[in-house]
């Protein structure tokens, strides 16, 4: 027969004056006994209880067994998940840490490249520059040994030829000069071997020989044009004791040149002027036969012998580079 539990469980709380609550938290605590003042005690349903009893122990082992396995099966798993998630979470920093290096390893490189083709370009402008300078370089020292070989030979105009083409390359001297600085630690030797080259060169200095060949030739308005526009370049030259040597001589050659003129000139003076006394001593002869004033005539004369005396002295003075003695012997006439 069905037993009516819902029934039996009413009239047990009836009976005992309990709850549905305290129902079930007694019967947690002794099935056994609930089961009994429900069925009661001697009767056919003895078994049925024990019965119930064994059932319901079961099931709570049962129950107890498979929830402490899946407490212990979600604490496992837990763990595990919890493991994994710290394994991630290391491989992921690391991970980071990893992609941080490389991008700051590319960044690198990226700069070494840039900086390697710059590099690379420099060093092509400068062993450009080194060929164009050492091709200035021959021409220049060809030059050089032909200058050197004209001044000895005595043909100053040839050598001023030559000191022209050789002032003309100096600008492309000394733009292979900076050009090439910039690699002067790195080319070793020969880059010094062309730096000491390029300072003999530069030491040369051919405008001076350009100012001792137009002193040769002659041309003292070249010459001196030409110094006027090397001292009008501020600075360049104003401690060059070589070429203030040069000027002061150019200029004691013009001296001495203008002098020369002037003893021409007065030495033609003076030449005239004793044609002119030969002429007026023969009018003086031929007046003294014509019993011209004798006292009138020596005058005249002695006028014009102070002249000539005048005339020579200033002629001797100028000679002489002593203008300032002009004065000390000449009598004035008038």
């Amino acid at each position: 027969m069905e037993i009516n539990w819902v029934m039996r469980g009413a009239e047990f709380c009836r009976r005992n004056g309990v709850n549905k609550v305290q129902f079930g938290e007694v019967f947690n605590r002794r099935p056994e006994a609930v089961c009994l003042n429900c069925f009661g005690v001697g009767t056919w349903g003895e078994k049925w209880v024990l019965y119930v009893w064994d059932v319901l122990v079961k099931v709570r082992e049962e129950v107890r067994e498979y929830r402490g396995d899946e407490e212990e099966k979600e604490k496992k798993a837990e763990e595990e998940t919890n493991k994994i998630l710290a394994q991630l979470r290391a491989e992921l920093v690391v991970s980071n840490e990893l992609q941080q290096k490389l991008e700051r390893k590319v960044n690198f490189i990226e700069s070494e490249n840039a900086l390697l083709e710059n590099r690379q370009k420099e060093l092509k402008e400068t062993i450009n520059n080194l060929l164009q300078s050492r091709e200035s370089f021959v021409k220049a020292y060809e030059l050089t040994s032909q200058i050197i070989t004209f001044e000895h030979e005595g043909n100053w105009s040839k050598a001023l030829e030559f000191y022209d083409l050789q002032v003309r390359s100096e600008p492309m001297l000394h733009t292979s000069g900076s050009t090439n600085f910039s690699i002067e630690n790195s080319q070793g030797p020969a880059h010094a071997s062309l730096s000491r080259i390029e300072d003999e060169m530069m030491h040369k200095k051919p405008y001076k020989g350009l100012i001792r060949s137009l002193q040769q030739i002659g041309c003292t308005h070249v010459l001196d044009v030409y110094c006027q526009g090397l001292t009008s370049q501020k600075g360049q030259f104003q401690r060059d004791l070589e070429f203030t040597e040069l000027q002061t001589l150019a200029e004691l050659r013009e001296e001495e040149n203008l002098l020369l003129k002037e003893r021409r000139e007065l030495k033609m003076e003076v030449a005239a002027l004793r044609v002119n006394l030969e002429k007026q001593r023969a009018t003086s002869e031929s007046l003294k036969r014509m019993k011209f004033h004798y006292g009138l005539f020596f005058a005249y004369m002695r006028l014009r012998e102070q002249e000539i005396r005048n005339l020579m002295w200033i002629s001797e003075c100028v000679a002489q580079n002593q203008k300032s003695r002009v004065h000390d012997s000449v009598v004035f006439i008038f």
